[in-house]
């Protein structure tokens, strides 16, 4: 074998090798594409809803849910209707014939787990509590709490921990529909949690007129931490704000007329467009598979002396 032929051999191995490295180079900025773009499709999130709304349901979980009520009424329901009350009944905020009345100021109401109430804002501002099931000592079903208006005005906030419904099923005379409001996915995955510890808004949306309004999961009962207020402003209806536990939650909103509810829940699509951190990640991806290819059409070697 001639010598010419051992170096024409010689740089056509060496020119393999530079292009396997280059090949293994390129899968490895692929590989690591891959894997950010599947970090990003995490399905643990957590919901953030703000909204006003004349009405809402709540299922009490856990034992955080003691309320005080600065001022009103409580009136639990008579186990027999006395329809023989002297007292009119305009004269309080539930009928006598029908309720048990007692006044009260700064009282504390221990919700116990898994009972369920109805919250509105009446005409007259007052805002209205109404048991609808459960065993709270002292609130037996159908029992009413009555806030009057120039109390709830400026009464404190009544956190809670459970379910939560906001806006009733809209239909011809419904007073507890949802007035409006707003909603934020917000997730966090490999690709950011790895450069920094936070959590980014992936999707939102707002709520129209008369939407009803909760959150599902893959078990049948979303957990949320919120609270509610008199409406900013003193407009009209009750404010509520809440935040879901963390997992794979979406939000479910239903309109009158329609047979199925809208879910909204993130794709990889939203979690891409919404992240600075990708979007900074695909531009330095671009600028090092460009250099890769620019070197590769740079000759290597010593050239042979004439």
């Amino acid at each position: 074998m001639t010598l010419q032929s051992l170096l024409s051999r010689y740089r056509l191995l060496s020119l393999v090798r530079r292009g396997q490295g280059r090949g293994l180079m390129l899968a490895g900025l692929m590989g690591l594409c891959v894997v950010v773009t599947w970090s990003t499709m995490s399905n643990i999130r957590t919901i953030s809803i703000q909204a006003t709304t004349w009405g809402g349901e709540i299922t009490f979980k856990g034992q955080l849910n003691d309320w005080v009520v600065e001022k009103g009424t409580i009136c639990r329901l008579l186990l027999t209707p006395n329809f023989r009350a002297k007292q009119p009944d305009t004269s309080g905020p539930c009928s006598l014939s029908l309720y048990n009345r007692e006044v009260v100021e700064d009282a504390v109401i221990d919700w116990s787990a898994d009972t369920t109430i109805r919250f509105t804002r009446n005409g007259q501002g007052e805002f209205v509590v109404q048991t609808l099931a459960g065993n709270t000592a002292g609130l037996p079903e159908g029992s009413l709490i009555v806030i009057p208006a120039d109390t709830w005005r400026g009464h404190g906030a009544l956190t809670f921990q459970g379910v939560a419904r906001l806006g009733g099923a809209i239909a011809s005379g419904s007073k507890d529909y949802l007035i409006g409001g707003t909603w934020e996915a917000h997730q966090s995955g490999l690709a950011t949690s790895f450069f920094r510890d936070v959590t980014e808004v992936v999707k939102s949306g707002s709520f129209k007129l008369g939407a009803t309004v909760d959150l599902v999961s893959e078990t049948p009962d979303v957990l949320s931490y919120g609270h509610i207020t008199p409406a900013p402003e003193d407009e009209s209806g009750v404010g509520v704000a809440l935040l879901s536990e963390r997992g794979p939650v979406a939000v479910r909103i239903k309109h009158y007329g329609l047979s199925k509810a809208a879910v909204f829940r993130p794709d990889w699509i939203d979690t891409l467009s919404s992240s600075p951190m990708l979007v900074a990640l695909a531009v330095l991806f671009s600028f090092l598979l460009a250099a890769i290819q620019i070197f590769s059409l740079v000759p290597t070697g010593r050239t042979r002396d004439r």
